[in-house]
């Protein structure tokens, strides 16, 4: 008898024991599904702010966005149903789980934050008025396309009336990947548009307004480019800086005469903002002068144009543009802008550019701006402005080879 009252004596404390791990074991349940539950809401809060803010900056193709919405519906399923209503689910599962959609929240939202601030950005660019609208409010249609760089002179605001010390025409052609620079010297002497009497130097156009420059390239090189990009020599910097540097090639070794504190080596190098900027305005280093300046400024956009290009580098477009604020205007609408960089990022094209200069002789003549004053002037080769013309014509020709008597 003793035996048996021992035996149930001992088998009661095992009851009460699995009932106390049993309830323990429900409520650390119900708390995991809870915090669950929290992480959960979490995760689908900030995807479908994410997902609303990438339909908002416009750069993914609807059916982009479908298949996003898809993906992100079936990773809720799965996670909500490892989460929640599966019984099995271990509870490091559960940890993992939790884990993981905290770092998918927090990603999404980080990525919203930088979906709005190129919204922002991109929005608050400055643009240049022009006499008559050079751009259509359409879907990006890869046609070829012509922009005029111009240089600002001023190194903290731009004004309307600023010298152009750099003058660049960018001739792009998405449908063949190519981009065709043509760089026309700052003393380049030649008629500004409208005007009569003296000729004067390319850079003085600035002083009228970047219109002026704008329909006074176009009479040099018969053709009509369809925006303007206006920046000033802090851009530059700020811009070189922001990608984290960029690599140029140097046929010398100098010390610019702008900026004592870099030093440009022969060969190929890492530059900063500050230096590429040095770079890009040295002459007297040189025994061409402003022309190896002319092709220094090109290789330096041509170097940004790459960087850009780069899908890494789309996500730097907000800090890209912030850093930049203030510093360039363009004529360029949001949604023109918008549109490239979709362009961009579905087509990954891969820019091959190409850079012609326009050339002369040196002369003292005096000018239209400043009357009878003999000032520096570059005479202009005609031999180069009708080769830069055939050029031209073949970038917009979709690539195709054109009779060079055709711009003769």
């Amino acid at each position: 008898m003793s035996k048996n009252v021992h035996k149930k004596s001992t088998k009661k404390p095992e009851i009460i024991v699995n009932s106390t791990k049993s309830n323990n074991s429900k409520s650390s349940n119900t708390i995991l599904r809870i915090i669950s539950a929290f992480f959960l809401g979490f995760l689908i809060i900030s995807i479908i702010i994410f997902t609303v803010s990438l339909k908002k900056l416009n750069l993914l193709a609807p059916w982009h966005i479908v298949l996003l919405f898809i993906a992100e519906i079936l990773l809720l399923l799965l996670i909500s149903y490892k989460l929640i209503i599966s019984p099995k689910t271990t509870l490091v599962t559960r940890i993992i789980l939790i884990i993981i959609s905290a770092l998918i929240g927090s990603l999404s939202l980080f990525g919203n934050h930088y979906a709005v601030s190129t919204i922002k950005y991109l929005e608050n660019i400055t643009t240049e008025p022009s006499e008559t609208p050079t751009s259509q409010e359409t879907e990006f249609n890869d046609s070829p396309f012509i922009v005029y760089i111009s240089g600002s002179d001023s190194r903290t605001t731009l004004n309307n009336n600023d010298r152009s010390d750099v003058n660049i025409v960018a001739v792009v052609n998405p449908r063949t990947s190519k981009i065709l620079l043509v760089n026309i010297p700052r003393d380049y002497y030649v008629r500004l548009h409208g005007t009569t009497g003296n000729l004067d130097k390319l850079t003085h156009a600035g002083t009228y307004g970047i219109e002026m420059s704008k329909k006074t390239i176009e009479d040099l090189l018969g053709i009509e480019i369809d925006a303007t990009v206006k920046v000033g020599f802090d851009a530059v910097e700020t811009i070189v800086d922001t990608l984290g540097g960029i690599e140029i090639e140097s046929d010398q070794a100098f010390t610019p005469h702008t900026d004592k504190s870099c030093y440009i080596t022969t060969g190929t190098q890492q530059v900063n903002g500050a230096c590429a900027l040095a770079f890009s305005r040295e002459r007297m280093a040189y025994e061409t002068g402003d022309r190896h300046r002319g092709q220094n400024q090109q290789q330096v956009i041509t170097k940004i144009i790459k960087k850009l290009s780069e899908p890494a580098y789309l996500l730097k477009l907000p800090e890209v543009f912030k850093s930049a604020e203030g510093l360039f205007q363009t004529s360029f609408s949001y949604q023109e802008i918008t549109n490239l960089i979709k362009y961009q990022i579905a087509k990954r094209p891969s820019w091959e550019v190409e850079s012609v200069s326009l050339d002369g002789s040196g002369a003292h003549m005096p000018t239209y701006s400043m009357g009878a004053q003999n000032l520096y002037v570059m005479v202009p080769d005609e031999s180069t402005i009708e080769a830069a013309k055939i050029k031209i014509a073949e970038y917009l020709k979709d690539g195709e080879k054109v009779d060079e008597n055709e711009n003769l």
